[in-house]
């Protein structure tokens, strides 16, 4: 693969990864600001616009050498390099994102308990009666037929075209496009892309799946237009989910043809940069109709005798649910978008641990890849 053919595919993604975390604390329901529970219509105070420019701020200073150093190590170094460098950056996003975050997190609770904003209030919890299943217009699961019948197409095309391949096989090209490495002939450089394929068919339908059920927040000010902005949510998360799944689909199916010597490199190439960028802008969208459905500012209702729980004890830093007393598993996301782990509950302990152990190993491996 060419440094240009890298920068195509890898470009849409860092760009992507950043604009989340420069604007991430934007998407969340109002009466959250930064993880902290704060009454409605506080966000526009003069004194949070000012914590919301400086998280910008010091983010965008956190991440100016590291940027600087990955522009320049594209244009004067190798291909192993780049590509170390450029995996290091995608985790020192979410490291700059969260340090930054947390040290506006920590004033906005500083300002909280010196204001006493819900000192004498009743505080009220908001609860749909609807079965979280029963949501018109939500995408049909039939959706799905479509990567599944991608993948049996590529397993069966590849059984049909196996005793044609020459006794050698293409496995790895340089920068140029020309095969560096060749290996024997053997069903099992394909059984690979298979069980990545089936995995990742898996894991989006589990995530669709979730999404439905998943729990959310309503709010006691206008509990109809909340619970009818959460289901807009949960119908738009998953025909996103659904795009991500047919795209990703398509994309294994191209690079499978290239390795059955049907595709050549180069159109393989031009495909999947296609679709890479076709889906960059399915998520920039998704992103933007999500952020103007949950934008619009309620009412303050720091006067009001009534006013939604305070469940900050709840949310360890703002953003990680942990509630021994609540028997869901899957809770909507406090900051971003989409569903989480309530991290008191065993499966939630146990995908916290599952997590951290592939951080640390993925950081690990990255950091002794060759240059």
């Amino acid at each position: 693969m060419s440094k240009t053919v890298f920068l195509l595919i890898m470009i849409p993604d860092i760009l992507l990864l950043n604009f989340f975390a420069l604007y991430f604390p934007k998407f969340t329901r109002e009466g959250i600001f930064f993880g902290v529970r704060i009454p409605y219509g506080f966000k526009e105070l003069k004194e949070f616009k000012e914590l919301e420019r400086e998280y910008k701020r010091n983010y965008a200073i956190s991440m100016l050498i590291p940027t600087i150093a990955l522009i320049l190590i594209f244009f004067f170094a190798g291909m192993n390099a780049i590509i170390k460098s450029v995996l290091l950056y995608t985790y020192l996003i979410p490291a700059a994102m969260f340090l930054n975050y947390y040290k506006i997190y920590k004033k906005v609770l500083s300002i909280k308990k010196k204001s006493n904003w819900f000192e004498g209030k009743t505080q009220v919890v908001t609860v749909s009666l609807k079965r979280r299943e029963d949501i018109k217009n939500y995408p049909s699961k039939l959706w799905f037929v479509i990567p599944a019948i991608l993948i049996v197409f590529n397993i069966v095309i590849t059984i049909l075209r196996f005793p044609y391949l020459p006794d050698k096989l293409p496995l790895h090209y340089d920068i140029n496009g020309q095969v560096n490495r060749w290996g024997d002939k053997s069903f099992s450089h394909f059984i690979a892309i298979f069980l990545v394929q089936v995995g990742l068919f898996a894991l989006l339908y589990l995530i669709y799946r979730l999404i439905l059920k998943g729990k959310l927040s309503i709010s006691p000010i206008n509990p109809e237009k909340s619970q009818e902005t959460n289901e807009l949510i949960k119908i738009i998360s998953a025909k996103h989910i659904i795009i991500l799944a047919i795209v990703q689909q398509f994309i294994f199916v191209l690079t499978n043809l290239n390795m059955l010597l049907i595709l050549n490199l180069n159109l393989m190439t031009s495909l999947i940069v296609a679709l890479t960028l076709l889906t960059f802008l399915v998520i920039v969208l998704f992103a933007i109709k999500i952020y103007n459905l949950i934008k619009h500012p309620l009412k303050n209702n720091l006067d009001d005798e009534i006013i939604e729980r305070d469940d900050d004890e709840f949310w360890k830093m703002g953003l990680f649910y942990y509630n021994p007393d609540d028997p869901s598993l899957f809770v909507e996301k406090r900051i971003g978008i989409g569903w989480d782990f309530n991290y008191a509950h065993p499966v939630g302990k146990a995908v916290a641990i599952i997590i951290i152990l592939t951080l640390l190993s993925s950081a690990i491996f990255i950091l002794w890849l060759p240059l």
